[in-house]
């Protein structure tokens, strides 16, 4: 009996994960960042979700968070849709980062100082952007 109730629990599991994925719209960016260390070493990129084509990327900034790097990611996408006339979704898997986009204001607790200076700069040129 635990057999079966193993296998009703994977079958439900995989049901819903199929419900998520035929909600996604596939013309749309999907962004994510690596961060070795957090904080640590991080970068990003946004995708076209379908294709995978890489639309924008930033290479790695000396020192961030990954919840830093997520919130540039989304604004940046968010630029790139301006600047080329589109309306389309974008995919974020941090709650963190999207909060902070609506709020137009990165809540992160990462010192300010010289070894943090870049990461800062490009999130208050963010807000800033955001702001307008």
């Amino acid at each position: 009996s635990s057999s079966k109730t193993k296998s009703k629990t994977r079958t439900s599991s995989s049901k819903k994960e199929t419900d998520v994925i035929a909600e996604v719209n596939w013309d749309s960016i999907s962004v994510d960042v690596g961060c070795r260390g957090n904080p640590g070493i991080v970068e990003y990129k946004g995708v076209h979700t379908q294709t995978g084509e890489i639309l924008f990327a930033h290479d790695e900034i000396h020192i961030g968070t990954n919840n830093m790097g997520e919130f540039l990611a989304i604004v940046h996408g968010l630029a790139y849709l301006k600047e080329h006339g589109l309306n389309k979704p974008i995919y974020s898997d941090s709650l963190t980062a999207i909060k902070w986009v609506k709020q137009k204001k990165a809540k992160s607790t990462l010192d300010r100082n010289e070894r943090t200076a870049y990461i800062w700069s490009l999130v208050d040129r963010a807000e800033k952007w955001l702001q307008e």
